[in-house]
């Protein structure tokens, strides 16, 4: 959020004029290839100018966490039956 007090000069030349001044005066984001990806619970991707969720791949970053949880999970459902 940012707060951008507008002269009375500028002002005064119309909303135009204004708009301009306040355009000029906001920090300038940074670039898409300045980001980095964070750990989130989904990717994103840059689509169309616009960031979108990424696609799941399907693929699994720890397989051997993976079939530590199957194992586990198959222990528990074998004891609710």
């Amino acid at each position: 959020m940012s707060f951008v007090a507008v002269p009375k000069d500028v002002r005064d030349q119309g909303a135009p004029a204004a708009n301009a001044y306040i355009k000029a005066q906001l920090p300038k984001p940074p670039s898409v290839e300045a980001l980095t990806q964070q750990a989130a619970l989904f990717s994103f991707r840059l689509a169309d100018g616009k960031i979108t969720v990424a696609p799941e791949d399907g693929g699994v970053d720890d397989a051997e966490a993976a079939r530590d949880f199957f194992d586990e999970a198959r222990r528990k459902a074998q004891v609710l039956r």
